[in-house]
């Protein structure tokens, strides 16, 4: 399929691309920017986040995407969030994703630390609650499909989100 081709050519290349966002702030250099399709297919331990008791109780649910850098040993090293997330569920998601482990990016120049989205839908019913990752419908917006990829708006957003901070759990 040639239509197939390009695309994988387009997520390469903005893969690959080196992105600065402002120097001494919070620089990207020399990360590779990955669209989500492909960080859920590098995860080797994906343990969804639980859906906390006190968001149930008090009925929250929605979707929550957050921003990872991975290290070039693939793991995580730093989560953000959107500014007004949700903190119970930003929570949440946080706490599962932390402990996640990717196969590292190779660039051209061997393993590749890099950045990438991810989101979560948090759904209540009166029977139940679900934690799944989200799947755009089919008619939404080129910036919320699974393969989309933008640099420069990838870069702003790494800038400007929250950063979460985290402890990950001493290995045995």
């Amino acid at each position: 399929m040639p239509n197939s081709r390009i695309l994988v050519q387009s997520i390469f290349l903005v893969a690959m691309s080196v992105t600065t966002v402002v120097p001494g702030q919070d620089t990207l250099k020399d990360h590779a920017i990955l669209p989500e399709s492909y960080l859920r297919q590098t995860v080797r331990n994906p343990v969804m986040p639980i859906f906390p008791d006190e968001a149930i109780k008090k009925n929250i649910s929605g979707l929550i995407r957050v921003r990872i850098e991975i290290s070039s040993r693939g793991e995580v090293l730093r989560i953000k969030v959107k500014p007004g997330t949700n903190r119970i569920l930003a929570q949440a998601v946080v706490d599962a994703v932390k402990e996640w482990q990717f196969h590292p990016f190779r660039g051209s120049e061997g393993d590749t630390p890099s950045i990438g989205r991810l989101s979560f839908s948090f759904a209540l019913s009166e029977d139940r609650s679900s934690v799944e990752f989200y799947d755009p419908p089919l008619d939404a917006p080129d910036s919320e499909r699974l393969g989309y990829c933008h640099s420069l708006k990838d870069a702003l957003e790494w800038r400007t989100w929250e950063e979460i901070p985290f402890f990950r759990k001493m290995k045995e």
